[in-house]
């Protein structure tokens, strides 16, 4: 596949990732009765979701950009490592939390090639 090929699949990921963030960081500050009722099974107050809603929505902006891109990748990939933990202590199921992380991961390697370089280059 030619280099162009993979920036435009590195951004259609990047287009999907952000999406389901920004949707779910909208419905976790929506004031729908169902999600803190969910979050207080974590522990979490209206307060801390509503932090982590932002998080969410800042971070999905903050990929979509070019120019900060990496940043908005590396606070996703913590916070959904951090929901990757929560499922694990709570017992739920994985799937979810880990395919978005894939996906970020997927996504920045397609529109980051010289990271990519970078971190397997032999020296």
């Amino acid at each position: 596949m030619s280099n162009k090929t993979l920036k435009i699949i590195g951004w259609v990921i990047t287009g999907i990732v952000a999406l389901v963030n920004i949707t779910a960081g909208i419905f976790k500050n929506s004031g729908l009765e169902r999600v803190p009722k969910a979050a207080a099974s974590f522990g979490l107050d209206t307060a801390q979701l509503s932090i982590l809603g932002f998080v969410q929505i800042a971070g999905a902006i903050l990929l979509v950009i070019p120019r900060t891109g990496l940043i908005g990748a590396f606070l996703l990939a913590a916070y959904f490592g951090g929901a990757i933990a929560t499922h694990l202590e709570h017992g739920l199921p994985l799937m979810t939390p880990v395919v978005v992380e894939s996906l970020i991961w997927v996504g920045v390697a397609l529109r980051f090639p010289e990271l990519l370089q970078r971190l397997i280059a032999k020296r």
